[in-house]
């Protein structure tokens, strides 16, 4: 796969004098829009080969190059995320308290329920999983109530899901409690 990819760029960058640009496609159609800008199928004029492109709005930008800063120092916080054009109209004390509804709730049939998933991960075999064998640390980790103060819960019909519920509770009343 990673081969394939390699030879496609390899075609697509004729020479590092004349780099890709957006004149070196023809637009299709938009195959899709999310918060940072569009996503095109577009025809590459030389060969034929089709693509996704991703078009990112220009106020986006330093976003994004923020984002992929290796140092954390140089990334944005909290606050400075919450003053971009993304999260602009937001209200950040409605999300706190959970006013908001999301905007898609996927329906699931049980506990165990992988329909929401892409078959090409669930039909994937457990001994394919990046982690092969649990450490000492994960096992320790496990054991102990890892959402101990959490204040949020997915709500389930399961058992699990109501003594999560219940917990979550007891440590709203211990958090307000301590106030």
């Amino acid at each position: 796969m990673e081969q394939k990819v390699q030879e496609q760029l390899q075609r697509l960058s004729t020479s590092p004098a004349k780099p890709v640009g957006v004149k070196d496609f023809q637009f299709l159609k938009v195959v899709g829009i999310g918060g940072y800008g569009k996503v095109y199928q577009v025809r590459e004029k030389s060969g034929n080969h089709v693509y996704a492109l991703k078009i990112i709005r220009k106020t986006e930008r330093p976003i994004d190059a923020k984002h992929l800063q290796d140092e954390i120092r140089k990334r944005m916080g909290l606050e400075e995320l919450k003053t971009t054009a993304f999260f602009r109209g937001t209200d950040w004390q409605k999300m706190k308290e959970q006013g908001y509804l999301p905007p898609y709730i996927p329906s699931v049939l049980n506990d165990e329920d992988v329909s929401n998933f892409e078959p090409c991960f669930t039909d994937m075999p457990a001994e394919e999983s990046p982690v092969k064998k649990p450490s000492e640390k994960v096992k320790k980790t496990i054991t102990e109530n890892v959402f101990a103060g959490f204040d949020s819960v997915a709500q389930s019909t399961s058992k699990l899901g109501k003594a999560s519920k219940r917990l979550a509770f007891k440590n709203l009343t211990n958090e307000a409690g301590d106030q």
